[in-house]
């Protein structure tokens, strides 16, 4: 991406009692993850679920791109969500919350973002996150699901080559539910969508991953 001073200053701000390690976390993920190209397709206002927050770097972005926004962050690791809640400030429109989504009320939601979490998750694991996504969402609401894809072949060896630095050697992703000692989850875009249309998505595929090195692919899911 384009090197943003503005935005990262105000990462900066938000983000200053944190940890070193934390600020440098959330800005790599702002300089590798294509958040501005992610961004336009959620609502600019109603109530939007971060899940796999993190320490909340993309909710925070959500919430600098339109503050009519309502937004939960949403994790299973409790240390990030202790990092992330304490980076709000008593006028953002934004919460934290430790654990799984049974705390959310059915068709409570108008758009639900998950941002390069299914890879961590085992395959047999995804249907009952999905089905509780489409559970959740109000008819009409929108589900993004930020995945990586397997094409380009050289991106998506470059992408499990520092996943695995990150997750397995230096402990950067971890989480209370992720079996990090097994290996990454990866489906291919035409195998992911036929699953996400089968749970009642009307779904769209768009690249994301122009001026990137990693294979960033976004599905574009609309609750019917």
């Amino acid at each position: 991406m384009m090197f943003n001073s503005s935005l990262f200053k105000r990462y900066l701000s938000i983000y200053s009692r944190n940890p070193l390690i934390v600020k440098l976390h959330v800005m790599m993920r702002l300089l590798s993850c294509p958040f501005s190209k992610i961004e336009p397709f959620i609502p600019k206002k109603g109530a939007i679920l971060d899940f796999g927050c993190g320490f909340g770097c993309f909710t925070h972005y959500l919430q600098l791109t339109s503050y009519e926004r309502n937004i939960i962050g949403c994790d299973t690791a409790e240390d990030k969500i202790a990092q992330a809640s304490s980076t709000i400030n008593k006028d953002r429109n934004i919460r934290f919350h430790t654990g799984s989504l049974d705390f959310l009320e059915k068709e409570s939601l108008d758009c639900i973002v998950i941002i390069d979490v299914l890879y961590l998750i085992p395959q047999e694991d995804w249907r009952a996150l999905l089905d509780r996504c489409y559970f959740l969402l109000k008819t009409g609401g929108g589900f993004l699901l930020k995945e990586m894809d397997k094409e380009p072949l050289w991106k998506f060896r470059w992408n499990n080559f520092q996943e695995t630095l990150s997750v397995k050697i230096f402990k950067v992703t971890t989480g209370s539910s992720f079996k990090n000692d097994k290996q990454f989850y990866f489906k291919s875009s035409e195998e992911l969508s036929n699953d996400l249309t089968k749970i009642g998505f009307r779904v769209e595929v768009v690249r994301v991953d122009k001026g990137y090195i990693h294979p960033h692919i976004l599905y574009l899911c609309r609750k019917v």
